[in-house]
């Protein structure tokens, strides 16, 4: 039991940091596009805005089964959260796991509210799916993650 309120401690101040980006990241995923306008470049060449609805995960994957993709946002949630407290985590990577939780509670949010995500950062020099703000945080806390987790098993941490 002792073990159980330790780990709850440490989980603590990264789930609630957590919970306010999540929130500062699903206003700007609502406002950016509205703000820049459909079409617009974000920065000209690079990137711009392109909005899109996306009833599934990655890619559209599981476009057809909304249900099922909340219900697996929602799974990863709650491993992601279970790991935030563990031990051996470096800082780093702590905070990589909120970043990530971060943007798939905004995504789970999301698809509770509209039973959709919506998309709308396009790359313009290559040929990419349309993704959103809480993707970014997602996709970077998760390299993130792998990198902390290399660097302290280098560094004889792990």
């Amino acid at each position: 039991m002792n073990e159980l309120k330790s780990a709850l401690r440490r989980a603590r101040p990264c789930l609630w940091s957590a919970v306010f980006s999540a929130l500062v990241i699903c206003l700007g995923d609502r406002a950016l596009p509205a703000l820049l306008g459909d079409g617009k470049a974000i920065l000209p060449g690079v990137a711009s805005v392109f909005v899109t609805i996306n009833a599934g995960v990655s890619f559209s994957f599981l476009s057809g089964s909304p249900a099922l993709a909340t219900a697996l946002g929602a799974l990863a949630l709650i491993v992601l959260a279970a790991f935030m407290p563990w031990k051996g985590l470096s800082p780093l990577c702590r905070a990589s796991l909120g970043a990530a939780f971060s943007g798939g509670l905004c995504n789970f949010l999301s698809r509770l509210r509209f039973g959709f995500v919506r998309d709308w950062i396009h790359l313009d020099f290559m040929r990419f799916p349309v993704f959103n703000l809480a993707d970014v945080f997602v996709c970077a806390g998760a390299l993130v993650f792998a990198l902390g987790l290399l660097l302290d098993q280098k560094n004889g941490n792990a």
